[in-house]
């Protein structure tokens, strides 16, 4: 459905067997090797989702100032200029929270919680903005003769991506119980 430059597809190992001097690290501990890497993953994954949600809010802010309505740029319209506002502040929050996360990572700060949150948020807002954008473009937005529809195809991928968005919640909120016992 998107990220169309990105094939998907099926790897399946059956009966493998793999020798002693293949295992990395110590044997059992694969399923921490896989958390780590899924707590890069997704601080990573949190900016593709921010680009995607800039590149919307642009083309939506670029639009507003083009677009007449009514003989007025649809920009001078109250429901717009409000729209634009939420997605900028949207945007700006989760690049801040996406921010830290990986400033964590590059600190070597194992919470979990923090990664989750970003790719959470960050997936959240692209697909929301991207709505907005599309919901200002009209029936443009909708049609493939601008890239909004694009856009939102995209933003979707990262709520499933690297945990879906129903197992960030589960990380965030084990994390936040267990820090309060």
């Amino acid at each position: 459905m998107g990220i169309r430059g990105s094939p998907t597809g099926e790897v399946v190992f059956k009966d493998v067997k793999a020798d002693h001097r293949r295992v990395l690290r110590t044997l059992g501990e694969g399923k921490n090797i896989i958390c780590q890497g899924l707590n890069a993953e997704r601080a990573v994954l949190a900016f593709g989702s921010l680009g995607i949600a800039r590149r919307a809010l642009n083309e939506a802010l670029s639009y507003s100032n083009q677009r007449e309505q009514f003989g007025e740029k649809i920009g001078k319209f109250e429901p717009i200029q409000e729209k634009i506002a939420y997605m900028f502040t949207r945007l700006e929050a989760a690049e801040l929270l996406s921010m830290k996360a990986a400033t964590m990572m590059k600190e070597k700060i194992t919470d979990s919680s923090y990664a989750a949150e970003s790719i959470m948020l960050a997936s959240e807002t692209a697909t929301q903005i991207a709505r907005d954008a599309l919901q200002i473009f009209g029936g443009y937005g909708y049609s493939q003769d601008y890239p909004i529809e694009r856009y939102l195809r995209d933003a979707i991928l990262y709520e499933i991506g690297a945990g879906t968005t129903e197992i960030r919640k589960i990380v965030i909120s084990y994390a936040l119980l267990r820090s309060r016992r």
